[in-house]
């Protein structure tokens, strides 16, 4: 179980340094990731 959380955790990473990476709007970036940090809490 422990080694699926991290995997996960991996891929959420890399997507926001992507996300980061190609935008040099760093607030905006914020913005989106606390948005879908909160989505995924709400759940489906």
């Amino acid at each position: 179980m422990l080694a699926h959380s991290l995997s996960a955790q991996l891929v959420h990473l890399e997507a926001a340094r992507l996300l980061i990476q190609r935008n040099t709007d760093l607030e905006a970036d914020r913005d989106q990731l606390l948005e879908r940090w909160r989505r995924a809490g709400d759940g489906p």
